[in-house]
């Protein structure tokens, strides 16, 4: 006895597009604030290096909205390229949001009359190491798993055990 099988479409509701629209709007004023804070961090970190300000930016505040864009809208063909984008965006922005706090308590030291502690600044180097080594490597990953989806290439092992087994197959 066949199962019947019914699809069923979800139904939207009215208001859902315009609730969606103002979460992304507000989710890029958030990419932007944490970008502007992470600049901040980053000249005080490294005032002479414009590639290095200009890079970790992009580390953390770009690559977390290029994680959450690719988890939101792109089609994987491989269920770990979801993960590791998943993994990817909740890490960016946990960086970004470390790398805000710094920043604030970084500014805060020059209103206030005390002294910077030196582990906070060797926090802030190791936040953005992380930042940049784990989306790089991560990034990687992600664009090796989904070219070999799109373009499988045939092993010459694969290819021999085609040629005996078409051989095999011509011998009966």
């Amino acid at each position: 006895m066949a199962a019947n099988t019914v699809k069923v479409k979800a139904k939207i509701k009215d208001g859902s597009f315009w609730i969606i629209l103002i979460a992304v709007v507000v989710y890029v004023l958030m990419i932007l604030a944490f970008a502007l804070q992470t600049m901040e961090l980053v000249n005080w970190l490294m005032p002479t290096n414009l590639f290095m300000r200009v890079a970790t930016v992009f580390s953390f505040d770009g690559c977390a909205a290029l994680w959450a864009a690719l988890k939101l809208f792109y089609k994987f063909n491989r269920v770990r390229s979801k993960t590791i984008v998943t993994g990817l965006w909740y890490t960016s922005f946990g960086l970004a949001t470390i790398a805000s706090i710094i920043q604030l308590y970084l500014s805060s030291t020059t209103r206030l009359d005390f002294t910077v502690d030196p582990g906070i600044i060797s926090v802030a180097y190791v936040t953005v190491i992380v930042a940049m080594t784990v989306n790089i490597i991560a990034l990687t990953f992600f664009l090796s798993m989904e070219y070999e989806a799109y373009h499988p290439s045939i092993t010459v092992e694969e290819e021999e055990m085609q040629q005996e087994t078409k051989e095999l197959a011509g011998a009966f």
